[in-house]
């Protein structure tokens, strides 16, 4: 019986480097090829990020942190109560609603932003009843604050 085998390189040290520097070189064109659109930094957000609710427009009393959406205040017995609102994200706007389930009259508020919601131009002080997490910093297509 004859019988043949194919004959494969042992995998040595200076094969593997080869490998990974040829890796490297690919990995590294393809960055240098990148239009700065496609190769955007990833956005760390601070700790603890979050959309902060407060009762009252000095901050005080009671406070709602939301990490994710809410599509109803009533199940955390916070409907209808927030006076101020901190955006505590660098990369997440969102989106207020004054009736549940998303809907009736809303507005975005941006990263870091702060609002007073009794302010006469917008007249949302105590009248949030859900909040919706976007997936980036724009506000495109909702009215904002200000």
């Amino acid at each position: 019986m004859n019988s043949t085998k194919k004959h494969r390189p042992a995998l040595t040290s200076r094969r593997l480097l080869g490998i990974l520097s040829a890796a490297t070189m690919t990995t590294a064109s393809l960055f240098a090829l990148s239009t700065p659109a496609q190769a955007q930094a990833v956005c760390i957000e601070p700790e603890p990020a979050a959309l902060y609710l407060y009762e009252n427009r000095n901050g005080s009393g009671d406070v709602f942190q939301a990490t994710a959406s809410v599509i109803d205040f009533r199940v955390f017995g916070f409907n209808d109560k927030a006076s101020r609102v901190w955006n505590k994200y660098d990369c997440r706007a969102w989106v207020l609603y004054d009736d549940n389930q998303f809907e009736d009259r809303h507005y975005c508020i941006r990263p870091n932003q702060t609002v007073d919601l009794h302010r006469e131009a917008w007249n949302f002080g105590d009248k949030i009843s859900s909040v919706k997490k976007l997936t980036g910093k724009s506000c495109s297509g909702y009215p904002t604050f200000g």
